[in-house]
């Protein structure tokens, strides 16, 4: 249904909407063709946000596979535990063992609450004002058509913070179709 919809808005030259629908399939299925359509829309319309970087990719794969992490970071966790209570039930001082556990502890801590939490949004207007503060009467940073990816950062009472060109920058949270499932 996404795609189709992405198709109807391509015809109807709503480019936001389209490439939003494809984002949002991307997100469900991770089919590859759709980043290639997507780079395709991008480049035809000189769109921000849609390169394919090698770090793209590895970010895809961290999220694709976080629950697969999280697991492997658990069972290790584990493992390690119980080898410190075996060394210590011998009794000798399990050391090394509890220094490794604290630091793979602490990578599963940081993997749980930080890892995977990019958000992406797309520009669904043309004419969007981005600015420099969450207020109507900050600076203009740039006006921008719609279909431009962006990276949200927070938000604040109907402005959503972003990043444009690595530099924070507000929009207005009706000009922003948020890439969530």
């Amino acid at each position: 249904m996404l795609l189709k919809m992405a198709y109807i808005e391509e015809g109807l030259n709503h480019i936001g909407p389209a490439l939003y629908y494809l984002n949002l399939y991307y997100a469900a299925s991770n089919d590859k063709t759709v980043l290639t359509k997507m780079e395709e829309l991008a480049m035809r319309y000189n769109l921000e946000g849609y390169e394919n970087s090698d770090a793209d990719q590895a970010f895809t794969f961290y999220r694709d596979y976080h629950f697969h992490i999280t697991l492997a970071l658990s069972v290790i966790v584990v493992f390690f535990v119980s080898l410190a209570f075996s060394i210590s039930r011998k009794g000798r001082r399990p050391i090394a063992t509890g220094v490794l556990t604290a630091v793979i502890l602490l990578v599963l801590f940081v993997h749980v609450n930080l890892g995977g939490k990019i958000s992406l949004g797309v520009v669904g207007s043309s004419n969007t004002f981005l600015m420099q503060g969450p207020s109507p009467g900050a600076a203009l940073v740039e006006v921008v058509n719609e279909g431009h990816r962006v990276e949200i950062i927070g938000k604040k009472d109907v402005w959503v913070e972003i990043l444009w060109d690595g530099v924070p920058a507000y929009i207005k949270e009706g000009n922003l179709l948020p890439v969530e499932l």
